[in-house]
């Protein structure tokens, strides 16, 4: 059975040995040696790196500074320009100043952009900090809010 996604074709046929050939078959083929196989696993393997470089560390990175700039939020300090901007500081942003962005953090939602599409927002959103703005946060518990809530929580239901 071929793979019918075109994408999957081109990438198929740009690569140096036959995908049989690299996994798919138990065994040499005849006039195929192992080595050759193993020469097609490690081109395979430095391939999907690559590709995992390009389409899935970004968000990995993305997601490691958008925890940080959410656990500085929840610990109730300011936005600080200079820091990671999250996707909820760009959506406050948007909502608050900028209805036009909306397009762009949707589609960053959806995966259908990478998340390189919302650095020129992300700077436009550092500019307005540094001119004083900050997001409007919503009327919830802080950090020390909710530990004090779970404390009593779990007192309740420990009995002395």
């Amino acid at each position: 059975m071929r793979p019918t996604d075109p994408w999957v074709c081109e990438s198929i046929a740009a690569w140096p040995t036959p995908p049989g050939s690299i996994a798919c078959t138990p065994g040499p083929d005849p006039g195929r040696s192992t080595a050759d196989r193993d020469r097609g696993l490690h081109d395979l393997s430095d391939g999907l790196d690559a590709w995992g470089a390009t389409h899935l560390l970004p968000w990995y990175h993305d997601h490691v500074d958008w925890d940080a700039a959410l656990l500085a939020q929840w610990a109730g300090s300011p936005v600080d320009p200079d820091g990671p901007i999250g996707l909820e500081v760009l959506v406050s942003a948007a909502r608050e100043r900028h209805p036009e962005w909306m397009a762009t953090p949707g589609s960053f939602f959806t995966m259908e952009t990478m998340p390189a599409s919302l650095e020129p927002l992300r700077e436009a959103v550092r500019e307005m900090i540094r001119l004083g703005w900050q997001p409007q946060l919503a009327d919830e518990p802080d950090r020390n809010q909710l530990a004090a809530e779970i404390q009593a929580a779990l007192a309740e239901q420990i009995p002395a």
